[in-house]
């Protein structure tokens, strides 16, 4: 799924799906996370038809997060 970096902030990160929907997302699973910043594009990885862990409220856990590059 495709989208922006809206807020990262430790192990939890804010991700603007492109139609504009947040998602919030738990990356303490992932190995070797780039650096995240504001307004980043950003293609999130994640397993089809996951729920939110108990107790996580709407946090979903991102399998893996990939920053795009900014040149073109």
């Amino acid at each position: 799924m495709e989208g922006t970096i809206q807020q990262a902030k430790g192990n939890q990160v804010v991700f603007k799906t492109k139609d504009g929907l947040p998602v919030s997302l738990d990356v303490s699973s992932i190995k070797g996370l780039p650096a995240l910043s504001p307004n980043a594009r950003a293609t999130l990885f994640y397993e089809q038809g996951a729920q939110p862990a108990p107790g996580a409220g709407n946090t979903f856990t991102a399998e893996a997060l990939k920053r795009e590059s900014t040149s073109r």
